[in-house]
């Protein structure tokens, strides 16, 4: 919902590759960080200055892009075709499903750990 938002007040959406995100924005709308890095992000977010500062982004036309995009039967047509894409692809074997599951696992730990770290509490309000 914020990535509508966002677009719908005529901001450039800088987001990671994640669930369905993708599927939200056509891509002038939306860019990508390679990977899910800090360093990525800010590269991201330095290229959306860049193009606000060279007036690259029109943001009453972002506004009504996204107003025309997100109609009820639009929205039902894009779930259609994620539900189809998903029904197209083979479902992940249970060693697949496990693996994925401990990387998401460490990368929790990960995480958690740099908060340890450098002396802060994932529940701290800096981090909000």
């Amino acid at each position: 919902m914020a990535i509508l938002e966002a677009a719908c007040c005529g901001l450039l959406v800088i987001s990671t590759r994640v669930g369905g995100i993708p599927e939200v924005l056509p891509p002038d709308m939306i860019t990508f960080a390679s990977e899910p890095s800090a360093q990525a992000l800010v590269a991201c977010i330095e290229d959306a200055i860049l193009q606000d500062k060279l007036s690259r982004l029109n943001p009453q036309r972002f506004h009504e892009r996204v107003k025309d995009m997100y109609t009820w039967p639009d929205v039902a047509e894009r779930v259609s075709r994620v539900y189809d894409r998903i029904k197209e692809r083979e479902p992940p074997t249970l060693e697949a499903r496990l693996v994925n599951s401990l990387k998401r696992s460490f990368e929790m730990f990960e995480c958690s750990f740099i908060f340890a770290a450098a002396g802060m509490d994932p529940g701290d309000e800096i981090l909000r």
